[in-house]
């Protein structure tokens, strides 16, 4: 194994310490650099693209796991990816700085650091936050994460129990909380999820003991079971007929209104000539030239957005007059799901018969 130390106490005589680094190569350390607070007689590491533990410009799976005697680590410039496990179990690693060049971070990195207490990605490219990527890192209390960043994989974060906060304030791209995501982070108190968000996956904030408050928006399509399991006291934020007011309301949990937006919660699609078959799908026949309105119906009455759209999957068999008529074009058959712009997913179904006239 070869990587470059350098002594905090060495570092604390100078600003910049120098020493020779892998191949003969100066290494330059500054003794102020951010995100490595190094206490008296605690080494500094530095890890650079030379280093036996990489690969190109990629640390390799389990390059540095079960180095129990990393405390404070520097990543150079050009490191693109920290691959699988690659500092897993690393107990006593307290700092880590990640440079802008990283784009990858993979499964695992930095799972069972115990010690880790920070986590600057800011600087980096990374788009996701691989699973178990920070699981059990009890002692982690701040995250900030990259402007990129469109997914929280399934239990990146499981079992920090020390977050107390996570700004998702720079997360302009977050879409996807996964599976189990914070489950067990029993010191977190309040998380306020960005509108770009539209997957929160099943018990993504599981046993979260001592969350108090969190915001969902009314972007969200897609919501888990169990997402808040164990989280008694919380007070959920959002949308009314969202997602997240369902749940609030099935699970008896304290529900706050963030706008004057409420959503429809139901949509259905009628007409006398409506026929079901053996499956209970809503069917209709007409004949070419033919037109018929269909009576669509949303709830509740007060929705503030009672718009909707028809979503055939055929283009040309029918078309559709805003309020509500359809008429046969030519023959075929089409399927049509009736969708509710202020809803959350939210939708009827029939299907369509055209007959030669």
């Amino acid at each position: 194994m070869k990587f470059n130390k350098v002594n905090a106490w060495l570092m604390a005589v100078s600003l910049t310490a120098t020493t020779v680094g892998v191949n003969g190569l100066p290494l330059y350390v500054d003794a102020s650099q951010p995100g490595v607070e190094s206490t008296a007689n605690e080494e500094t590491v530095i890890i650079d693209i030379l280093s036996d533990e990489l690969d190109g410009t990629e640390i390799k799976e389990e390059g540095f796991q079960n180095q129990y005697e990393l405390k404070n680590v520097i990543l150079q410039e050009g490191i693109t990816v920290i691959g699988k496990s690659a500092f897993f179990n690393c107990i006593s690693m307290k700092n880590i700085v990640v440079p802008s060049t990283v784009k990858n971070i993979a499964q695992g990195a930095f799972q069972n650091c115990t010690s880790l207490e920070k986590i600057d990605l800011s600087k980096t490219s990374v788009t996701e936050i691989s699973e178990e990527t920070f699981r059990n890192c009890r002692n982690l209390r701040e995250v900030i994460l990259p402007e990129g960043i469109t997914a929280i994989q399934a239990n990146a974060f499981q079992g920090c129990g020390a977050l107390e906060n996570i700004n998702f304030s720079s997360a302009k791209s977050l879409k996807k909380i996964g599976s189990g995501a914070f489950s067990n982070c029993i010191s977190l108190r309040e998380v306020v999820l960005p509108e770009t968000v539209t997957t929160v996956a099943g018990g993504a904030f599981a046993n979260c003991l001592g969350l108090q408050s969190i915001t969902f928006p009314g972007s969200i399509s897609e919501f888990g079971l169990a997402v808040l399991e164990g989280a008694e006291d919380v007070t959920v934020k959002g949308v009314v007929n969202s997602y997240a007011y369902d749940y609030a309301m099935k699970k008896n949990l304290n529900f706050e209104a963030i706008s004057d937006e409420i959503l429809v919660s139901d949509i259905k699609v009628s007409n006398d000539h409506i026929t079901y078959n053996k499956e209970n799908i809503k069917r209709i026949t007409l004949k070419t030239g033919e037109s018929t309105p269909l009576n669509v119906a949303l709830a509740p009455a007060n929705a503030t957005n009672r718009r909707f759209n028809w979503e055939p999957d055929k283009e040309g068999v029918v078309s559709f007059a805003e309020d509500g008529t359809i008429t046969g074009l030519q023959r075929g058959f089409v399927s049509v799901f009736v969708r509710a712009e202020g809803g959350v997913n939210k939708t009827d179904y029939i299907e369509i018969n055209v007959r030669q006239a």
